[in-house]
């Protein structure tokens, strides 16, 4: 059962790192799709959008590490709806133990285990910021963003102050968020991003740091993205590992909507905030 309790706080985590924008063991590899050879440019803005095709819909395995002073490691399912939706199907044993649900309005935590849920406004959850869907599909995928901007496009390249240094591109939006900046570091010649990190003045820089970078039937993305922000005190890291080598594109079938059981107990944040502290 404690096991169970460390999961369940775990993806109470996954929901908190998610709003990075308002925070203060060896890993396997999983087989990837071969990255294949295309053509570069000399600008490096140009070869990461080379990179990036739109998509519609994406399922794919993922297994979640969470890392405090304990470290908890578990699998199970994403399915995103390209700007609409991310969810995550949580299993032990086989067993669902819990779900997590971001739409354009709210983030849901289903804690199956204790027969609780946490319902929170999408604006409080991410510290009232101009953060949409497709921005937090893109920051889990590694992808270069527009906070408020479903897609980059050529046209954007205007929108970012971008420096060189021997090939390590620094992309800085030139909108900043009130007290808050962002920015992200770039291989040149690849064009795949390689960290995201924002900066809250006073508080612990959080970052995002990708690895494992597959080229998809969508284009590349990437197979590892690493969440580290600071709670309470508390440095939490939580690691996606994405299985793009079983992963399903673009099938209306992956959309469907959150239930949430009749006698389940419906929690404020704060409470299963404190709960999941307590676990982790």
């Amino acid at each position: 059962m404690s096991k169970l309790k460390h999961i369940t706080a775990g993806m109470v985590a996954i929901a908190l790192s998610a709003g990075m924008w308002s925070c203060n063991g060896n890993r396997q590899s999983v087989k990837q799709p071969a990255t294949e050879q295309r053509v570069t440019s000399a600008d490096p803005f140009e070869n990461m959008l080379m990179g990036y095709k739109e998509w519609e819909s994406l399922r794919v395995p993922v297994t979640l590490r969470v890392r405090t002073d304990k470290n908890l490691s578990i699998s199970g399912t994403a399915t995103m709806v390209r700007n609409k939706s991310v969810a995550l199907s949580l299993k032990f044993f086989g067993m669902e133990i819990g779900q997590l649900h971001v739409s354009e309005d709210s983030i849901v935590v289903v804690d199956k285990v204790n027969k609780q849920y946490m319902v929170q406004p999408i604006g409080s959850a991410l510290g009232g910021f101009d953060v949409n869907v497709a921005n937090l599909q893109d920051l889990l995928t590694g992808r270069a963003f527009l906070l408020g901007t479903e897609q980059l496009t050529a046209q954007s390249k205007k929108d970012f102050e971008i420096s060189d240094t021997n090939g390590n591109v620094k992309m800085t939006p030139r909108k900043q968020p009130s007290g808050v900046s962002y920015e992200f570091m770039m291989d040149g010649q690849s064009g795949n991003v390689s960290l995201l990190s924002v900066t809250i003045p006073g508080h612990d820089q959080a970052t995002c740091s990708y690895t494992d970078v597959a080229n998809t039937d969508v284009g590349n993305m990437a197979g590892a993205a690493m969440l580290a922000v600071v709670l309470k005190d508390k440095p939490l890291s939580v690691e996606f590992d994405w299985n793009f080598g079983k992963a399903r594109w673009n099938d209306p079938a992956d959309s469907k909507e959150i239930t949430i059981p009749s006698n389940y107990t419906r929690m404020n944040a704060s409470e299963i905030i404190k709960q999941a502290q307590k676990s982790l």
